[in-house]
């Protein structure tokens, strides 16, 4: 679905950069804490706005024995004076795969969760008005709008510090608000 999804995206934005003198299309690739892999095409349609379709993938500074967490967002970026610096709202679904294992029993266990959320970000980009290779910069805060969570527990004691791990970051991610700092954000606009 969002495959299809960012064909669509990409074929609009290519159509619409023949029409505006200011349009530009690229992609791009960044990391950040906790999501230390993002990747994205963005579509500037004006010196003030731009329309981004990412896919983010990361791991959290969690306990757990492993953590999954992938978020798929569509965003609007606002370059109040047409220059490096951005504030950008958008929308997207978080999933996440928790799992760890029982210490008394050597049983795992895994909850898996599903959200809607939205974000707001703010940061600078160099470079993305002259087209070529620019980069970025940004803090993103996001906030669940619904989710649903699943509990495989597999019979494990559910009074363990393991357990509680697993809830508290299902929780923090799908539930809650948190934050991603993106620390490199590269990417080539045409």
């Amino acid at each position: 679905m969002y495959c299809r999804f960012a064909c669509q995206v990409i074929l609009v934005a290519v159509l619409l950069t023949h029409i505006s003198a200011h349009a530009g299309a690229g992609a791009y690739v960044g990391t950040g804490i906790p999501l230390n892999f993002q990747g994205g095409i963005v579509y500037q349609f004006s010196p003030s706005y731009m329309l981004e379709l990412s896919y983010n993938k990361g791991n959290s500074l969690t306990d757990c024995r492993d953590f999954d967490l992938r978020i798929a967002q569509l965003g609007l970026n606002y370059y109040p004076f047409a220059g490096t610096f951005f504030i950008g709202l958008g929308a997207g679904r978080t999933t996440l795969l928790a799992s760890n294992v029982d210490p008394t029993t050597g049983t795992s266990f895994s909850m898996d969760a599903e959200a809607t959320s939205a974000y707001a970000k703010s940061g600078w980009t160099w470079g993305l008005a002259d087209g070529g290779f620019w980069f970025g910069i940004d803090v993103s805060v996001y906030k669940a709008l619904s989710s649903k969570n699943e509990i495989h527990d597999n019979g494990v004691n559910t009074d363990t510090r393991e357990y509680r791990l697993i809830q508290d970051a299902v929780t923090r991610f799908t539930d809650s608000s948190h934050m991603n700092i993106t620390v490199a954000r590269v990417g080539w606009s045409f």
